[in-house]
């Protein structure tokens, strides 16, 4: 006979304690590990040096503390707040203080154009760090190592934002986020106001990692708005990158040739969907390019309709048929997926400040927390860990409360066992082993 299952409430007492707690012991040791494996610390203080004066936060101070409010799932300035009354976690990850978010905010809005530039540097040599510890294996598809280029239109609300100026194409004041990544980083950005042309900025994001991507086999998927020679050839050619482009602008050329191809030209897709989809190659010499360039052409119709759809496809990888050349592009909308992802765990849909370089200062801080988690999971867990989104890494990993015990003259970080997935196990004796040159600090289970 089943046992009856019913609720029968003991009783209990409550006892407040002094011992040391926190929510997020995981993202503690895991924050102090990765900062000082990648020498984050050395690097803010040689390259930003903002802070002269010897009085309140330093440089260091202000940028990790909202690094850790990013890694403790904070959105916003005001998770700080959180992270203020966290005195353990700060314990753990070496912050003496925690600014609030109103000194936070000044601070960034004190960023100059050439500080500002300092910032990008230290986010494009950070993913070269972490690039150079993880496994080609981690971060390779099929031996190809590949990259991402996007903009993201950011809503702001009110008239008070500098740079609104001008409206998107919907007419809504706006900010626009262009973002490169180079696998699962997010390698460079820039914030621009209002409507802005992205190709513009394509040279500039790319040019700090030429050296390194050079070492490996590289495919940059792009969408129409970087369809132009100056990307194209000025660029990707001119470096001996492979590349597929979504062609969605002047296209009247092509769907007239498109037209003009005979039956036996188009090959038909296998496709679940109810819609019949072929493909077709095609060659074309854009007004204002340098040379033809090869187009994959792809048509489609549902079973009721009676006309074609076109869109297409620019391509140099001659090593592929149509049809393959159609599947490989496909692998960009997982990046697109990735962007929007990025924007909802993180809170980075609405700019939280007025100040322009303020809200460049805050988005390339999240970008590069994002790297930080990005290498929390590649050098530190399981592949199972390796495909999630940040909001389940944070809430599923990082947020594992722990005790915090000084012994010895050394920081020990407790785990309640029974709260650790089984999968976590091995992995997090990890954070006590991994290759640095400072003793790590203890993780005891």
């Amino acid at each position: 006979m089943k046992e009856f299952y019913d609720i029968n409430p003991p009783k209990c007492k409550l006892e407040i304690t002094p011992q040391k707690l926190t929510s997020h012991g995981v993202g503690a040791v895991s924050f102090n590990r990765i900062f000082r494996e990648l020498g984050l610390k050395r690097l803010i203080k040689k390259k930003l040096k903002k802070k002269l004066r010897r009085r309140g936060y330093s440089d260091v101070c202000y940028v990790a503390s909202l690094l850790a409010s990013f890694l403790r799932g904070g959105r916003g300035l005001c998770g700080l707040d959180s992270l203020k009354k966290d005195k353990s976690y700060q314990d753990v990850v070496g912050l003496k203080g925690v600014p609030a978010p109103s000194s936070m905010g000044e601070y960034l809005r004190s960023f100059s154009q050439e500080e500002l530039e300092v910032i990008y540097e230290i986010l494009a040599e950070v993913v070269i760090r972490i690039i150079r510890r993880v496994g080609k294996g981690q971060i390779l598809y099929n031996g190809w190592l590949y990259c991402f280029a996007d903009g993201s239109l950011l809503e702001v609300r009110g008239r008070y934002f500098e740079g609104t100026e001008k409206r998107d194409y919907n007419g809504n004041r706006s900010l626009l986020w262009l973002c490169f990544y180079i696998g699962p980083f997010l390698a460079n950005m820039r914030l621009h106001p209002g409507v802005y042309d992205q190709h513009g900025d394509f040279k500039e994001l790319v040019e700090p990692f030429l050296k390194q991507l050079k070492k490996y086999r590289i495919h940059f998927f792009l969408d129409s708005a970087y369809y132009d020679h100056k990307v194209i050839e000025d660029v990707l050619e001119r470096e001996g990158f492979n590349y597929t482009v979504s062609v969605n602008k002047a296209v009247s050329p092509l769907e007239r040739l498109a037209e003009g191809l005979p039956s036996s030209a188009w090959e038909t897709l296998r496709d679940d969907r109810q819609e019949l989809r072929q493909v077709a190659e095609l060659t074309h010499w854009p007004q204002g390019w340098g040379r033809e360039h090869r187009y994959i052409g792809v048509r489609y119709r549902a079973k009721d309709e009676m006309f074609f759809h076109y869109y297409f496809i620019l391509t140099n990888r001659e090593d592929l048929s149509p049809s393959e050349v159609v599947e490989l592009h496909a692998i960009k909308g997982d990046f697109e997926n990735q962007q929007k992802n990025l924007l909802c765990d993180m809170g980075l849909h609405h700019p939280p400040m007025h100040s322009l370089n303020a809200n460049r200062g805050y988005y390339t801080l999240a970008a590069l927390a994002h790297n930080l988690l990005q290498g929390i999971k590649l050098l530190y867990l399981p592949p199972l860990y390796h495909t999630k989104r940040n909001h389940t890494l944070v809430h599923h990993v990082l947020q594992i409360p722990a005790r915090v015990i000084k012994h010895a003259r050394t920081l020990v970080v407790r785990l309640e066992q029974e709260l650790i997935p089984s999968a976590l196990h091995e992995y997090l004796l990890k954070l006590n082993t991994s290759g640095a040159t400072t003793p790590p600090t203890p993780l005891r289970l």
